[in-house]
């Protein structure tokens, strides 16, 4: 029988924050841009590329040259490189939307993206806020913000990771309502302004 902590562990690692943005990236243009059209492979691209795949490249490789202590990042201190390494693909991946892409909420997302990665930095120097409650709450954000009814599934699968990292004993229950509460807050007004900024004046 496979024992809680492997279920939780399973959760964890298949719901990294990532994750989020590569669904996203596949979902929105999949659903909402014209079909067939290059418009929906370049966002998916860009998703993909610098939204999830160059993340995981860089932390194994930080991994797996001992840069980092533990897989699973148990203090602040392990986590400031990889939160630098983020917001840096993401600042890389902001210039291709520059070049190829119009101003819309996927692009106004990839902004708050490196937004929320540098508070994630900022108050990571005081607590370990859960950057996985901070993803699944920044998605159900940028669902709620759009209106569309796969908010539905967040709902139900915040307290799903909520409860795999508590079982891990990776954060304490301030730890993971605080990344819960900014991924959320944080992601629906930021996308309110932008929009009320660039596209509505």
């Amino acid at each position: 029988m496979i024992s809680l902590n492997k279920i939780a562990k399973i959760i964890s690692l298949v719901f990294i924050p990532h994750t989020f943005t590569l669904f996203i990236y596949i979902f929105y243009p999949l659903k909402y841009f014209p079909a067939n059209s290059g418009i929906q492979l370049l966002y998916i691209s860009l998703g993909f590329i610098f939204g999830f795949f160059l993340h995981i490249l860089a932390y194994l490789i930080l991994y797996y040259k001992n840069s980092l202590r533990a897989f699973d990042l148990t203090t602040k201190e392990q986590r400031n490189t990889p939160y630098i390494i983020q917001v840096s693909i993401y600042m890389i991946g902001l210039l291709f939307i520059a070049l190829f892409m119009h101003l819309n909420v996927l692009s106004f997302y990839w902004i708050v993206s490196i937004i929320n990665g540098i508070i994630l930095f900022v108050v990571n120097k005081k607590i370990k806020i859960s950057s996985h409650m901070l993803g699944a709450s920044g998605a159900l954000g940028f669902f709620l913000f759009i209106e569309d009814p796969v908010v539905y599934i967040f709902i139900l699968l915040i307290p799903l990771i909520f409860w795999a990292r508590k079982q891990l004993k990776s954060h304490t229950n301030i730890e993971l309502l605080a990344g819960c509460l900014i991924g959320l807050i944080s992601t629906y007004f930021q996308l309110k302004i932008l929009i009320i900024t660039f596209v509505n004046n």
